[in-house]
């Protein structure tokens, strides 16, 4: 009879050893698998900010837009200096 017990007590704590890490196992996949989900969130959005700029320094305008922007801002500072 007390072997029968002993053997009862061994089998409860493997089972129980076993569960406590296949769910610790579990969490850490899930934990792992959503740090992936952020890091690859975030290379996609930088790639995409990174390409939108890409994409306006290839647009045909931008030239004229920066000749613009720099013209204005000469313009402004000879006022300043004028005043």
């Amino acid at each position: 009879m007390n072997i029968s017990n002993r053997r009862e007590k061994i089998n409860t704590e493997t089972i129980n050893t076993a569960l406590n890490l296949t769910i610790f196992g579990i969490a850490i996949s899930f934990i792992l698998l959503s740090v992936l989900i952020i890091f690859i969130t975030l290379i996609k959005f930088i790639e995409t900010k990174i390409s939108k700029i890409n994409l306006k320094k290839n647009d045909p305008n931008y030239k004229k837009v920066l000749a613009a922007s720099v013209a204005v801002s000469i313009v402004e500072s000879e006022l300043q200096n004028f005043k």
